[in-house]
């Protein structure tokens, strides 16, 4: 009798573990079938995205492509939510063997920016945005860009530039189209907003090179996500940034050799800061003064990887360095002044972010009564009073002057034909 319940035992036993065998085999084969079923999913979603450079890339023509690409965008439909695309990019980034050249590879220019194609011609890439926004530019490509989600204010200027600064002499160049000599990259200029809108999720707008678009946007949702097909390698064009002190200067990209200079700098100034400093004076003797710029600006986004003590070494040479030019006072009194204006950046909403850039780029009451028409309700008044309450966009040195200016700003709101209701401060 033992032996035969010991028998039945293990007849059970192995008839619960045949079972549980086919349970895992069906539970695997779901799984994979799952995740084919969902790979398959993710890329028919972006297959807008991903082909839509085949439209283009049979006839690429470079002085149409402006106009290509617009039409590209503006036939693109993305039955996408926000969600989903954001899923479904994830998942192709995870999918991916092999990444295409990447237009921005850091954060630099989005958060991130990825590119989805990239011939080396032209790429279409999608940015998403945080709290980065632009600031006023010219392009050194040309294409077309898309709202795929969220809004932002898209404002376009006229730049006149007169003469080069770094050679302190009026040598009346009015465009920054042509290509410059190194020594011809940093212009006095003057900035004139001509056209202010809200782009709105669908809007497309085309870039044109050169001075044929300068402009900036800011982005009013957190996230607000932008697709754009660009040209790459477009040499006969150079990337401008123009800043409202009355200057512009051409944004270099710094070669490899620079930036190993820059290394070295840090390994002489840990053994003996008097060779450094004379390296330091020989490089920058070698390269343009927008390149020097460049180098500048990467010290202050720790861009090198340096110690601090090596990055305020190389700052405070800089600034003694350059602190009689003309063109380097100009460059310092627009980052000063910005530090006066109010930290639109950190606004917890998109109207509250669209007044507090509104008061700090002098616009009207008017104009920003308009431009908030198209993204709330609520009215310019208590809009203000809000503002007032947002802590993290006030300078801690420049409270008092900041909260008075919205104040001055929210009395011209209550009295139009009072002078508060004008240009209230500077463009920044």
């Amino acid at each position: 009798m033992k032996k035969k319940s010991q028998s039945k035992s293990n007849e059970l036993r192995k008839t619960k573990d045949k079972l549980k065998t086919q349970l895992i085999k069906q539970s695997v084969s779901k799984s994979i079938k799952h995740s084919k079923d969902s790979d398959i999913a993710h890329a028919s979603s972006l297959g807008p995205l991903l082909t839509l450079s085949q439209k283009i890339e049979a006839s690429f023509n470079l002085e149409t492509f402006p106009d290509d690409a617009f039409k590209a965008l503006e036939q693109l439909n993305l039955e996408l939510s926000f969600q989903d695309f954001e899923s479904a990019i994830g998942q192709w980034l995870l999918d991916l063997p092999e990444l295409p050249n990447q237009v921005n590879l850091y954060n630099a220019f989005g958060e991130p920016s990825i590119s989805l194609f990239n011939n080396d011609k032209f790429s279409v890439d999608v940015y998403f945005w945080r709290t980065n926004d632009t600031v006023i530019h010219s392009h050194g490509f040309r294409g077309a860009f898309k709202v795929l989600f969220g809004q932002s204010l898209h404002e376009e200027f006229n730049v006149e530039t007169t003469n080069n600064l770094t050679r302190q002499s009026a040598l009346n160049l009015i465009s920054v189209q042509a290509a410059h000599p190194a020594d011809s990259d940093v212009l006095s200029s003057k900035i004139m907003k001509s056209k202010i809108e809200i782009l709105k999720t669908g809007d497309t707008r085309t870039i044109l090179p050169g001075m044929d678009l300068v402009h900036r946007v800011l982005h009013l949702d957190n996230p607000t996500v932008t697709l754009c097909i660009r040209t790459v390698n477009d040499k006969a064009l150079s990337q401008w940034h123009h800043l409202s002190s009355g200057i512009s200067y051409q944004q270099r990209n710094l070669e490899e050799l620079t930036i190993k200079q820059i290394l070295y700098v840090q390994f002489l100034f840990e053994s003996n800061p008097a060779n450094a400093k004379n390296y330091l004076n020989e490089m920058l003797g070698l390269i343009s003064v927008a390149t020097q710029l460049a180098v500048y600006e990467g010290l202050f986004h720790d861009e090198f990887g340096l110690d601090p003590e090596t990055t305020y070494f190389m700052i405070d040479h800089m600034r003694t360095r350059f602190e009689d030019l003309k063109w380097f006072g100009q460059y310092e009194s627009h980052y000063k002044k910005m530090t006066q204006s109010l930290f639109e950046v950190h606004a917890s909403t998109g109207s509250l972010k669209l007044l507090a850039h509104g008061i700090n780029s002098g616009y009207s009451v008017e104009e920003i009564k308009q431009l908030l028409k198209s993204i709330t309700k609520e009215d310019l008044s208590s809009l203000c009073q809000k503002l007032l309450s947002e802590d993290p966009i006030f300078n801690e040195e420049h409270y008092d002057l900041q909260q008075e200016t919205i104040i001055n700003f929210a009395k011209g709101v209550a009295d139009p034909k009072s002078k508060s209701s004008r240009k209230v401060v500077h463009e920044h």
